[in-house]
């Protein structure tokens, strides 16, 4: 197949990798064992006999015909980048093929060149590198190709989502010229994209700010640094408004290219923050005020109260009681407001809840109602130890209920019951078989709130579910035929170092 003598190139020091692959299509195995030689040193050599993937196809003529629609296939599936097929002409007397016979136009031409033998083993690299140097070309521009669509896929992403996000975006190239807005900045702003593109973000300066502030921003996103920051903006129509900015350089291998500034606008947030934040300074005024008069003037208004209808009383005697009532109503609003003034402090505090021994809590007070309200007969059920996490007030809120549930009680035999049980939860049960705490009582705390209508006049009430709020409970009241049962839950400790061992956990992960 080779003629004899002929010159090859050097060998190369390339590896198969950075080579092209030839495939020989040669029937006789003396003629592909000679063409191997010729072309191992420059490509790799495929000699099998059925069509595999290579750049480039040396075919005899003899077998041509047997692998027409394979190289066809391959050829096709190639396309747009070149695959080159070369047919070795070895036999010219007999029918020929031809590169226009096989180019029927509707298909990639399959022929690229045909050499005819023998030939010198120069001359048939010389070509086929000819041919592979197409290909290479068609790979690397194939490559650009798909890099470019899929930047353009990327882009089209981009837009949309720039184009259905709720934030304002503008980008502008590095003078700050504004290169692109999308509908949520013509919202906010008032102005048209026409309006916008070609001029800088001082359109909507408000003039809020000064040069040091712009100065710093404009420092910071020139260092390739992203800045963030309130800014107040003004509106086509003169409105100010005020926004969090986010602003991005645009990198291109390390170079700036432009800026990408994200808008969310917080006015509505800033409006409500100031206005929450003066009806806190408004309420911690009138906190300190009324608690200045419960602390002071009422107290000591009703203290000169009690004192003269005392004096009064004694000196009309029993024929006259009204001034006796007039003391003891004086007593009793005394005592309201110094509840009142607790439920201040309290708030106030907001302290953590810290654990402790329910049960001994819950001994010592009914120890202590027992000893003040000897008549009434006070059962209490509790385990020996019941630990719980709560507010450092709640044997205050217990003693309220238990003295209330005793003080108030009526009945031929008064009773009250207390049962501490562990579960899930700490349950605190403390029942009476008085009278019963008025609904009225009751309406308001079940809401918890008060309307017009409906307001609890027992402040001491108040005071027990504000303890038991600051200690992450809850608390129930039950009106029966005979007497109230208030049921109070309370975390275990359990539950609790749970909760807190769990949001550690999360945060150390």
């Amino acid at each position: 197949m080779a003629e004899d003598g002929a010159v090859g190139p050097g060998a190369t020091t390339q590896s198969d990798e950075d080579r092209s692959t030839v495939q020989l299509l040669v029937e006789n195995e003396g003629n592909r064992s000679a063409l191997r030689t010729m072309l191992a040193d420059r490509y790799v050599v495929d000699t099998s006999q059925s069509v595999t993937d290579a750049d480039l196809y040396l075919v005899e003529d003899q077998l041509f015909a047997d692998h027409i629609e394979e190289l066809r296939a391959v050829v096709e599936r190639e396309s747009p980048v070149f695959c080159p097929v070369v047919l070795l002409r070895r036999d010219t007397g007999r029918s020929q093929v031809s590169l226009g016979a096989l180019d029927d136009g509707d298909t990639p031409v399959l022929l690229d060149d045909v050499i005819e033998a023998p030939v010198s083993q120069a001359l048939l690299v010389r070509r086929l590198d000819t041919l592979l140097v197409r290909r290479n070309q068609a790979q690397r521009l194939q490559a650009q190709v798909s890099t470019l669509e899929a930047r353009e896929r990327e882009l089209r992403g981009f837009k949309q989502a720039v184009e259905h996000s709720g934030h304002s975006i503008t980008i502008t190239d590095t003078d700050g010229t504004i290169q692109f807005v999308n509908s949520a900045f013509e919202k906010t702003t008032g102005y048209s994209a026409s309006e916008a593109i070609g001029n800088t973000p001082r359109l909507l300066k408000s003039g809020e700010h000064d040069k040091e502030f712009y100065a710093e921003l404009w420092g910071t996103i020139l260092n390739g640094e992203v800045w963030d920051g309130e800014v107040i903006n003004e509106r086509k129509n003169g409105e100010q408004y005020v926004v969090e900015q986010t602003i991005a350089p645009i990198l291109d291998d390390g170079d700036i290219e432009g800026f990408i500034s994200v808008n969310s606008e917080v006015t509505e947030r800033i409006r409500r923050k100031r206005e929450l934040e003066r009806q806190r300074q408004e309420l911690d005024l009138l906190r300190q005020i009324l608690t200045r008069v419960l602390r002071h003037n009422i107290r000591n208004d009703l203290n000169v109260v009690m004192g003269h209808a005392e004096r009064l009383a004694a000196d009309f005697g029993a024929e006259d009681d009204g001034f006796g009532k007039i003391a003891e109503k004086a007593k009793s609003i005394a005592e309201t407001s110094e509840t009142a003034r607790e439920i201040a402090d309290l708030i106030e505090r907001s302290e953590t809840p810290s654990q402790q021994d329910i049960a001994g809590l819950v001994r010592d007070v009914a120890a202590d109602v027992q000893g003040r309200f000897p008549d009434t007969t006070v059962d209490v059920d509790t385990p020996e130890e019941c630990v719980a996490y709560a507010s450092g007030e709640l044997r205050r809120a217990v003693t309220e209920l238990v003295e209330n549930a005793a003080e108030h009680n009526d009945a031929d035999d008064p009773w009250v019951g207390i049962t501490l049980e562990q579960n899930e939860t700490i349950r605190l049960v403390v029942e009476d078989n008085g009278p019963g705490i008025p609904e009225g009582e009751l309406v308001p705390l079940r809401r918890d709130k008060e309307t017009s209508l409906e307001h609890g006049s027992s402040v001491s009430l108040w005071l027990v579910s504000w303890i038991v709020e600051q200690s992450d409970g809850a608390i129930d009241f039950e009106r029966r035929d005979e007497g109230t049962r208030i049921v109070l839950e309370l975390p275990r400790k359990g539950v609790v170092d749970e909760a807190i061992l769990d949001t550690a956990d999360d945060a150390a992960r």
